[in-house]
């Protein structure tokens, strides 16, 4: 599991934190003299990783990692890469649909024989943006690349009830593949661009969304034949911080020992669709998504009345 430092919204950097010293100054007589300074403390976080670090996963390894985001790449010699590199995006967005339609449509059972089909959950095809207000004035749009959802039948159709089950989000092809020595094999490097950028379009997608999502995003990275799945989840204080107004109100929200700022990601490995054994784990991983929602209770939205547990989704056999 990684943790991100907060996200700044204001464009004006936070000052650095100095810690205690003395400055020395010439009095009129020529002696020096101290001024002390008083120690301000940042809080620490179990896992804390600061921004300016390198993030394992995101940049080349020059240590072993505790927590590896490697990818089977044996399938891909370099020029397949360089051609796969070529190809657009939408590829992947189609790739990635097809196997969500197949794993949820086919593969999953949604619901108990006999049982009429009330809701039902389905990938999203269809991109969408979300607008979020960052510091009280600063307006941040983000868009997905789909996803999956959750649909209720209304009378003779069916109605989305809540789109953001998973978001997806899709690159052409790895910009950087490296051989690694510990598994005599390589793998996929992600820029730390692009692990920004999934953690910026949850945060907007949460912040604009509170109940729907009230702790936590889950997000579907996906880069040519290989996905993942991403779990940000949200500090009880956070929300507070993303809406200070200023750097100074920001500060206090840091460093106030009894607050807890920060994101934490918990993430799969890549998984190869190319492969079996890749497909068989994106499919477990994909029928841990819906155990996780219908055990957060998450199935149903708020607002609707005359729910029961019978329309529960199952997604217990395969």
């Amino acid at each position: 599991m990684r943790t991100f430092e907060p996200l700044n919204p204001h464009s004006k950097p936070i000052p650095k934190l100095k810690s205690r010293r003395l400055v020395i100054d010439d009095k009129l007589d020529g002696s020096p003299r101290a001024y002390p300074r008083r120690e301000r403390k940042q809080v620490q976080h179990k896992e804390y990783v600061h921004s300016t670090h390198a993030i394992d996963g995101s940049s080349p390894h020059t240590e072993p990692s505790c927590s590896d985001y490697d990818a089977d790449t044996s399938l891909i010699d370099d020029e397949e890469h360089a051609e796969r590199r070529g190809k657009p995006e939408d590829v992947t967005v189609n790739l990635v649909s097809l196997f969500l339609q197949q794993a949820l449509g086919v593969c999953l059972l949604q619901h108990r024989e006999g049982q009429t089909a009330e809701i039902e959950v389905r990938p999203r095809v269809e991109r969408r943006m979300t607008t979020a207000i960052v510091a009280g004035r600063v307006s941040i749009t983000a868009e997905d690349d789909g996803g999956i959802c959750l649909m209720r039948r209304t009378g003779p159709g069916w109605q989305m009830r809540h789109p953001y089950w998973a978001l997806l989000e899709a690159k052409r092809a790895f910009t950087h593949v490296e051989f690694d020595k510990r598994t005599d094999d390589f793998r996929p490097t992600v820029s730390d661009g692009n692990l920004a950028q999934y953690l910026g379009e949850a945060i907007i997608t949460w912040k604009a969304n509170p109940e729907l999502l009230p702790h936590s995003v889950f997000l579907i990275a996906a880069t040519n034949t290989f996905m993942r799945f991403i779990q940000f989840s949200f500090s009880r204080d956070y929300l507070e911080y993303l809406d200070a107004l200023d750097v100074e109100t920001q500060l206090e929200i840091i460093n106030d020992p009894e607050r807890a700022v920060f994101v934490s990601m918990q993430s799969s490995r890549w998984m190869n669709l190319q492969s079996s054994l890749g497909r068989r784990a994106a499919l477990c991983h994909v029928l841990a998504l819906l155990r996780w929602h219908n055990a957060q209770g998450l199935v149903h939205h708020q607002g609707d009345e005359g729910d029961d547990d019978d329309d529960d989704v199952d997604g217990g056999e395969g």
